[in-house]
């Protein structure tokens, strides 16, 4: 082969080896890191110094693929009830736990009861995608007076049997709309307020039918996504006979949820929540009277009595980090309820938090060969008098070979 011709030929492939590693692909020096977490509670009761949470539910994950979802039923400090766990450690893995149940046992100084709780949870990953769901609820709660001996309670005889009527008689009047010492006929100086209640047909002093509380993690090509829901309920105060079996107040809670987005192509968190309303009616012998509450707003009922209940609608919050992570934060309802009885019950009702932030995967492209060029030059191609003194040197030989042989 000629050298001319040959060099060529690799400055050739040179050049489409420079085109090629141009056009090659980039490699990933720093992974992509991402991480999300959210929770859930449907209710924490506190009531004179106890404290009991129920429907809770939280899950974890991100590009470790570990993935954790939690729930519980019950939690107080002397016992847990239906709590699950689900964990999957790695891709292709999962695991879920069926729904199970207790009856929560309540260590309190009123008799309340709560009723069934229960809780369930599973995680996996599939392809790389991690995924968990968690669900605490809890059916509800109530103090039943029509069980008790109401004076025998005695954080309540300790107040009630204290107040005289006459005391409270003008809010009851207003909020009853009626003559409460004309209809029991009772001398409103000397009748404590707990022979009103019981005279008036009090039936539930407080019963709570609740919702519940789920997280979730879910993620996709482009996008993680971590939520909370916790569900609201309605709560019923003061169950009276002469209110046609209706309660003298109801408290209707929606729904609260918080979420927080990964966006995985352009690594931006984005947070968000939905609070819920809140409606109170009360129910008086000349109709009801109905009020919605708006987030940031409170409402108080039976004010002066040893009955006033406060109704505070929380509202909802997002908080962006330094690093780009997120929170999302929405509350639905707190209720101080029977407030002059040593402090009172306290309700707090659908909390929901979620959080996640992250980082996308850094590329640097590989380093790009130049493509070689071909020198310029003037005359001729230099490769034709080559050419030509080879094809003289052949006519030569071929010439001396005939003379020899002729």
């Amino acid at each position: 082969m000629n050298k001319a011709i040959a060099r060529l030929g690799a400055a050739g492939a040179v050049a489409a080896l420079g085109v090629a590693i141009a056009a090659g692909p980039a490699g990933a020096d720093t992974p992509e890191v991402f991480a999300a977490s959210a929770a859930g509670q449907a209710l924490k009761l506190t009531a004179f110094g106890q404290n009991v949470t129920a429907g809770i539910s939280d899950v974890k994950g991100g590009s470790n693929l570990n993935v954790t979802a939690h729930a519980i039923g019950e939690l107080t400090a002397l016992a847990t009830t239906a709590e699950n766990t689900a964990t999957a450690k790695g891709d292709n893995q999962s695991q879920a736990t069926p729904e199970n149940c207790g009856t929560p046992a309540l260590n309190l100084p009123l008799p309340i009861k709560l009723d069934l709780a229960c809780s369930s949870a599973k995680a996996s990953v599939a392809n790389g995608l991690p995924s968990a769901s968690a669900t605490g609820k809890v059916a509800g709660l109530s103090l039943d007076a029509t069980s008790l001996n109401l004076p025998d309670i005695p954080v309540v005889s300790q107040v009630l049997n204290q107040v005289p009527l006459a005391q409270v008689e003008n809010q009851l009047n207003n909020a009853l709309g009626i003559n409460v010492a004309q209809v029991l006929n009772v001398n409103a100086a000397t009748t404590t307020l707990t022979q009103t209640l019981q005279g008036l047909g009090l039936g539930n002093i407080l019963t709570a039918n609740l919702g519940n509380s789920t997280s979730s993690l879910t993620s996709a090509a482009d996008k993680v996504v971590s939520n909370a829901t916790a569900s609201g309920g309605e709560i019923d105060i003061l169950g009276l006979a002469n209110l046609n079996g209706k309660p003298l107040a109801q408290i209707l809670v929606g729904s609260a949820s918080a979420t927080a987005t990964y966006d995985r192509v352009s690594g931006k968190a984005t947070p968000s929540f939905d609070p819920s309303l809140v409606t109170v009616i009360l129910n008086q012998a000349t109709g009801q009277i109905k009020e919605e509450v708006a987030p940031g707003q409170s409402v108080t009922i039976l004010a002066g009595t040893p009955l006033e209940s406060t109704i505070t609608v929380a509202d909802g919050s997002t908080v962006k980090n330094a690093d780009g992570s997120v929170t999302a934060t929405a509350s639905a309802v707190a209720l101080d309820l029977l407030k002059g009885i040593q402090g009172g019950i306290g309700l707090h009702l659908a909390d929901a938090t979620a959080s996640i932030g992250g980082n996308p995967a850094v590329y640097t492209p590989v380093a790009q060969a130049t493509p070689v060029k071909a020198l310029p030059f003037t005359g001729s191609t230099p490769t034709l008098p080559l050419a030509g003194a080879g094809l003289l040197g052949v006519a030569l030989v071929g010439r001396r070979v005939w003379r020899i042989f002729r």
